[in-house]
């Protein structure tokens, strides 16, 4: 945090994100980006400056919650903070598993290790450390199990950034241009706050032995910007479901068989079309493959937890406050 006493400006700088904000003015920009306020900073009568809570708190990517009953403010940050559902994930199944742990292993046993193309590196995730993506991918050697021919899963803890077109998993064709399977979340409003960003699955099946069909299924308005979402697409056999945080949110209808396979590698974060490409903007943990169809209550125990979240709580005429539950 810094101050610059001939403009009475405050600059807050956290992760990449920086907050201008000037005494008295109802405007503030981040990242350069000229934003409203509803309340104008100020400097109190014992000379504390007093800022906007809740602007800066979301704009640097936390949440905040007010309690009328309590008169208390929580502030949530690093992590989710759902409450956990009866259930653990289940392990049978997996194809690959990747937690992001300092790694690109399959935790999974079956040897799908992720072979590092360009910039990924690791942060603080929902679950220990997750992969941060600026623009590099993983690549994953093709075998018969990754083809997906049958029922499947698809799950991932994802963060995106604002404006950006990220892929969460991809399988190309051997055409070079369809996707035998493609996960994908995207923000096209560059505005920090927005909630408008898509969660999409597609996958291509041979329609009539002579070309490729895709099936779709998106769901917009979810709020993946600088936020933690659980991500989930399953394929049942007649249709693909796409979860958001354990809701089924979205459904389209697929042939059960004449699924497209191909030699292509899986990659992780990216795809590469011919002529296009689009490559993960965020941060991604506990990326996860299943051989089959998961139920909702086995979704629901994937799109739970606490591990990684930190919390502030502030009470009004309270002056301590409680910091991941001890008083400070």
């Amino acid at each position: 945090m810094g101050w610059t006493a001939s403009e009475s400006k405050v600059t807050i700088g956290y992760q990449g994100t920086s907050i201008d904000l000037w005494i008295g003015q109802n405007t503030a920009r981040v990242n350069g980006q000229e934003k409203a306020l509803d309340v104008a900073p100020f400097v109190s009568a014992t000379g504390r400056t007093m800022l906007p809570l809740r602007f800066v708190t979301e704009s640097l990517g936390s949440q905040v919650q007010w309690d009328g009953a309590t008169q208390s403010i929580t502030i949530t940050s690093g992590g989710i903070t759902q409450k956990p559902v009866t259930g653990t994930p289940p392990e049978k199944g997996l194809i690959a598993h990747y937690k992001f742990d300092g790694d690109f292993r399959d935790s999974s046993g079956n040897g799908n290790d992720g072979k590092l193309n360009g910039d990924v590196g690791f942060a603080d995730g929902v679950f220990g450390q997750c992969a941060q993506f600026k623009g590099g991918f993983l690549q994953v050697a093709d075998n018969s199990e990754l083809d997906l021919t049958g029922p499947y899963t698809i799950s991932a803890w994802i963060r995106i950034a604002p404006g950006s077109d990220s892929t969460i998993i991809s399988k190309l064709a051997d055409n070079g241009m369809d996707s035998t399977y493609f996960a994908n979340a995207y923000d096209y409003d560059s505005d920090i706050s927005a909630s408008d960003s898509t969660l999409q699955m597609w996958m291509s099946y041979d329609y009539d032995n002579s070309h490729y069909t895709e099936a779709s299924v998106e769901v917009e308005g979810q709020d993946a910007v600088n936020k933690w979402v659980h991500a989930a697409f399953t394929n049942d056999g007649g249709k693909i479901n796409l979860y958001v945080d354990g809701v089924p949110l979205g459904t389209a209808q697929v042939p059960e068989d004449n699924y497209v396979t191909s030699d292509s590698n899986v990659l992780i974060g990216g795809i590469i079309q011919s002529g296009a490409s689009s490559y993960f903007q965020g941060k991604m943990d506990d990326l996860r493959i299943y051989n089959y169809a998961l139920d909702s209550d086995q979704i629901k125990a994937l799109g739970t937890g606490t591990a990684g979240a930190s919390s502030i709580v502030l009470q009004v005429d309270n002056p301590l406050m409680t910091v991941d539950g001890g008083r400070e």
